[in-house]
């Protein structure tokens, strides 16, 4: 075992060779830069954790004092990139579970503490798209960097802008499709700036509009969809779904609810699909299908969104 330990913190090392960590400056983007490929952090966590298993069973063997350093080093990063990859840790304050004897030697090894959660989070503003452009970092760490502080804005806020659970999920679609190398870096930089902007628009609109906050957050689902007259629909859904407050654990009653819903949205769903339309009309059995669609998916962000309103 202690021949295994000394293997793998070797790995390790060798597998953090490019970062350069001895050169605190620079040190967090290096981090993000170097697994920011998605297989390569998985690789270094499969081997982190073989390393800190072996650990466990050795510790408190005096074997390990001539090795505590570099593997507390090791462990630290491994806690970066779990907290740089993973907005959720940040939003919360958590990290990622240590086993017992590695956490509490982390605990003791305060030299090496400045290393982890040391990138700042963007501040979310309307000038955002400035401060983006003025880091002097790569792309990569900028898209990691600002999809940790739009998680973390959108978790802190969501409460009173429950609207900002629909562009969450919009956050988390650019990175899916990031992750799986259908857009590019830049494409997903540019997506996130504009939502983030999203934001800050919805909030300034929001403190002017005469709205309440469930009626806004609504509104903003419907706009999204593209619909006609946002606002007074808004209302028109609000009040169906003020008129059935248990509808989420009715079957019977969700389904009066959604026909409902059918109902005050349908018109201004056949609108927007003719102007979607380049060119000539669509067959009418298309034009029905996109309509149905259309409505089906706008029916189903309003109910998630009062969910989250009501909860």
């Amino acid at each position: 075992m202690k021949r295994r330990f000394a293997d793998l913190l070797t790995a390790a090392q060798a597998a953090l060779a490019p970062i350069d960590l001895s050169d605190t400056p620079g040190r967090p983007a290096r981090i993000i830069d170097h697994f920011f490929e998605e297989e390569r952090r998985e690789t270094f966590v499969r081997l982190f954790k073989d390393l800190q298993t072996a650990y466990e069973i050795l510790s408190p063997d005096p074997f390990l004092r001539d090795y505590l350093d570099d593997y507390a080093l090791i462990v630290q990063v491994y806690q970066a990139v779990y907290n740089y990859f993973n907005p959720e840790a940040e939003r919360r304050r958590i990290q990622r579970d240590l086993l017992q004897k590695t956490d509490a030697l982390i605990r003791r090894h305060i030299a090496v503490v400045a290393l982890v959660d040391t990138l700042p989070l963007y501040p979310i503003h309307r000038d955002i798209a400035n401060v983006i452009n003025a880091d002097a970092v790569s792309e990569r760490v900028k898209i990691t960097n600002l999809y940790r502080s739009l998680t973390v804005y959108i978790e802190q806020h969501q409460q009173e802008q429950p609207y900002l659970l629909s562009i969450g999920e919009q956050v988390e679609g650019v990175i899916q499709r990031l992750r799986e190398r259908q857009i590019s870096v830049q494409t997903a930089l540019e997506q996130m700036t504009t939502l983030t902007e999203n934001a800050i628009a919805a909030s300034e609109e929001q403190a002017q509009s005469d709205l309440d906050g469930s009626e806004f957050a609504l509104y903003w689902v419907l706009k999204g969809q593209g619909l006609a007259a946002p606002k007074e629909t808004a209302r028109q859904v609000h009040a169906v779904l003020d008129a059935h407050p248990g509808w989420a654990y009715n079957p019977k009653v969700e389904s009066t609810v959604r026909l409902q819903l059918y109902k005050a949205l349908s018109p201004q769903v056949r609108w927007q699909a003719r102007q979607n339309v380049l060119g000539e009309e669509p067959a009418p059995m298309l034009a029905q299908a996109r309509r149905a669609a259309t409505l089906k998916t706008t029916v189903d962000a309003l109910l998630r969104m009062n969910k989250v309103v009501a909860g």
